[in-house]
């Protein structure tokens, strides 16, 4: 029975990790990191890079429209890991028209495309250059799904991961919508 409810635990996993596209997946053969391109963006103008984190600002013109992005790492499958320490800010610039609804601030999101050139932005008193991304690919993450069981134990419980203070949570979720 533990076999059999494995393998079907396995089959959903393999499933729900399908539907992201490979550009976000897998990394460029050169995996850039914003940091390199913040010291010397010269040296990087034209690659082609792929950086995820949560939208900031969206900004739709007659012509594009620009997303500002705080930068995390990204996981091996190409999701930020927002548990970790901010890298930056970047920009992502597209063709196409984002609805300010669906792309809302917060959002997890990954941009695969080519640096194309820097922009300067205003944060608060200081003026920051900040890289520009032409994005060929952009996906939004779902949002995690924490679902608290109610399960609480007393201190010092070694419980079985994943454990959260004195609560027991499950359920996170793969799977999104990319354009």
């Amino acid at each position: 029975m533990f076999k059999l409810v494995f393998l079907i635990q396995v089959i959903l996993l393999i499933g729900a990790c399908s539907n992201i596209p490979e550009t976000i997946r897998y990394a460029p053969e050169a995996d850039i990191r914003l940091s390199d391109v913040q010291k010397n963006f010269s040296a990087y103008q034209g690659s082609r890079v792929r950086w995820g984190g949560t939208l900031l600002k969206v900004k739709n013109t007659e012509t594009a429209t620009t997303l500002q992005i705080l930068a995390y790492p990204l996981r091996y499958y190409g999701r930020p890991d927002i548990s970790s320490v901010a890298q930056g800010r970047f920009i992502a610039q597209t063709t196409r028209f984002l609805d300010p609804e669906i792309y809302t601030k917060d959002t997890e999101i990954t941009v695969t495309g080519q640096l194309v050139g820097q922009a300067e932005r205003q944060i608060d008193t200081k003026t920051l250059k900040l890289p520009v991304i032409d994005s060929s690919q952009i996906y939004i993450w779902p949002k995690s799904r924490r679902r608290n069981y109610g399960y609480q134990y007393g201190y010092g419980y070694c419980g079985f991961p994943p454990y959260y203070g004195n609560y027991y949570y499950g359920g996170y979720g793969y799977g999104g919508y990319y354009y």
